[in-house]
């Protein structure tokens, strides 16, 4: 609250009773605002535009697949038509070369572009090349887009598994998160513990350290903590395990600031090197005094 004295502006300062009540509306307001559970087709618009390294491997690797010989035949029945594709497997003996260059003698240019360009409109994807006329060029396209179906049956197969367990198997698992704080302060003294946390106690590492901060804040901890769902931004929880760079190698959770969090232990991390991690399991640490918590604190 501002008030004015001889001209001055000044905040008055909250109680300790009003600054929590101001994170519970905060909490609140970012639950109404939540997202919820992303679908399928939200996730797979994410792996789409992230433009990842990863997911370009994947579809290179994926151009070996035994499953890619189907995905080619579902992707030319999508562009050309059941009926086109069915006369083409029986007059080209179901070879993936002549069948392409007999839909091309069979609808001529004009009707490859046109289909081409219909079937991706909605799509990521374009054909680039500007000879339309070049049976082998087409197929190595048709070829791509079919190594891509197969990554993205990937990544759908791990977005049900992954759903499904975060929905249903998250309540009440213990979680980890990594801080530092200076000489003297005690986990157990703080409020806020932070929103990133790990279902995989080698996997926490502090992600913003830096030499002056080492000289700052001397002391490392690993806070464990029951889960409760009802805190969880399952959105930026999923699409983060979602994501092509890193996701399978990700135990993070992301809670709502502000969110309670029941604190079960603080131990005293020794001899956590940054640079060898980020990741705790990549130090060679030693775990120091276990301080025994069971409080309530606020993400």
């Amino acid at each position: 609250m501002l008030y004015r004295h001889r001209g001055h502006l000044y905040r008055e300062a909250l109680t300790p009773e009003q600054k929590q009540l101001k994170k519970d509306w905060l909490l609140e307001q970012q639950k109404q605002e939540a997202k919820g559970v992303p679908t399928w087709e939200q996730v797979r618009d994410m792996i789409e535009k992230t433009y990842s390294d990863e997911h370009t491997y994947r579809v290179e690797w994926a151009a070996d697949s035994p499953r890619l010989g189907s995905k080619l035949d579902e992707v030319l029945r999508t562009i050309f038509g059941k009926d086109l594709v069915d006369e083409a497997e029986i007059a080209a003996g179901n070879n993936p070369e002549d069948m392409v260059f007999w839909i091309l003698e069979g609808v001529g240019v004009a009707g490859v572009k046109a289909a081409v360009d219909t079937a991706l409109a909605d799509t990521p994807f374009s054909y680039n090349y500007s000879n339309y006329d070049d049976p082998d060029l087409l197929l190595d396209f048709f070829l791509e887009l079919a190594a891509e179906a197969v990554v993205m049956d990937q990544y759908h197969e791990r977005y049900d598994a992954v759903a499904r367990d975060l929905k249903t198997n998250l309540n009440g698992q213990t979680c980890y998160r990594l801080i530092s704080t200076p000489e003297g302060v005690a986990p157990y003294d703080l409020d806020g513990v932070g929103e990133f946390w790990s279902l995989d106690p080698e996997k926490v590492g502090l992600y913003v350290y830096d030499e002056t901060e080492a000289e700052l804040r001397p002391m490392v901890w690993r806070l464990s903590a029951r889960v409760d769902v009802d805190g969880v931004d399952l959105w930026e929880t999923i699409m983060h395990y979602m994501n092509p760079d890193y996701g399978e190698k990700e135990d993070e959770i992301r809670w709502f600031k502000h969110a309670p969090i029941y604190i079960y232990t603080a131990e005293v991390i020794n001899d956590y090197y940054r640079d060898n991690g980020p990741a705790l399991g990549d130090s060679n640490y030693d775990v120091g005094l276990v301080y025994s918590i069971n409080a309530w604190k606020r993400t």
